[in-house]
């Protein structure tokens, strides 16, 4: 899901995670930097286009920078329950 969200040119970074949701049992989440010039919706069209649904992201969380490792690595556990802009 990662390197089809990246692929779409609308990111700078990304890191995907889940969440419990009552309807699916988890949620997808992408959590992304957008691109200069690039647009939430032009993402969600690409991920409607290249993806089945079942792998495209149930929410999208927008956000100025993703959380870092000490190594440099992102650090998905901080990102659990993030809310961001989507």
């Amino acid at each position: 899901v990662a390197s089809i969200v990246f692929a779409s040119g609308q990111v700078k970074e990304v890191v995907v995670t889940s969440e419990p949701d009552e309807i699916r049992g988890e949620l997808i989440v992408a959590h992304v930097v957008l691109a200069d010039g690039a647009t939430l919706d032009r993402l969600k069209r690409f991920c409607g286009a290249e993806m089945p649904r079942y792998m495209q992201p149930g929410r999208i969380a927008v956000h100025d920078a993703l959380p870092r490792t000490s190594s440099g690595k992102h650090d998905p556990k901080q990102l659990a329950g993030a809310k961001a802009a989507q």
